[in-house]
């Protein structure tokens, strides 16, 4: 069963998300809120998120991970910030 919440009807700001048996969001479409509508689609190397891409499948974010734990994110690159 998935953890994740769809929205109600009262609150159109709120995202429509998509997401695995697991609980890990793979997609967020976002409405009605300004600078953040649109698609957001989230890439996974096994429980690492390592990449976030628009809509039209174009990279927005990567992210950098250590090798020593689980959580050790080591770099973040946006776009349009000179990074990619």
């Amino acid at each position: 069963m998935s953890s994740c919440i769809q929205p109600s009807r009262r609150r159109q700001s709120r995202p429509i998300v998509g997401c695995q048996r697991l609980g890990r969001r793979l997609w967020k479409v976002g409405t009605n809120s300004g600078p953040h509508d649109g698609t957001v689609v989230y890439y996974y190397d096994g429980q690492r998120i390592v990449q976030t891409a628009d809509g039209s499948n174009n990279m927005v974010q990567q992210f950098i991970h250590g090798t020593q734990y689980i959580d050790e994110l080591v770099m973040m690159r946006r776009a349009g910030h000179g990074d990619l």
